[in-house]
């Protein structure tokens, strides 16, 4: 009796070592790249309401795994974005106070995803 316990705990650990190996796989930096331009391409989570064109120029600009790098890269897709919106203001109501509290704005609600670029 104590054999065959042995033997079922065995056989329920090996075959969890495989699942939890299989889940930690660690993809290269081009594989995540790929997937997150596809999820934007279909709108899927997590990169939901980004545009393809948008989710490709941040992309563009990752080349590690390093999550402060990914936050740059994503972050000036948003900065890019609130920069037109201080010259277009600017521009068109030559007011410079307006457009700089606008577009700082516009950037903190694209960065924080409050509105989808």
């Amino acid at each position: 009796m104590r054999a065959l316990s042995l033997i079922l705990l065995s056989a329920l650990i090996c075959c969890t070592s495989e699942t939890a190996s299989a889940q930690t796989a660690d993809r290269t930096i081009e594989e995540i790249k790929t997937e997150t331009l596809a999820r934007a391409q279909t709108g899927a989570y997590p990169a939901l309401g980004i545009q393809p064109g948008d989710a490709s120029d941040a992309l563009g600009r990752i080349k590690t795994r390093d999550p402060d790098e990914w936050a740059a890269a994503w972050s000036a897709v948003a900065l890019l974005a609130a920069e037109a919106v201080t010259v277009a203001l600017h521009l068109w109501r030559r007011n410079m106070v307006l457009s700089i509290v606008a577009g700082t704005a516009v950037c903190l609600l694209l960065a924080n995803g409050v509105i989808p670029a």
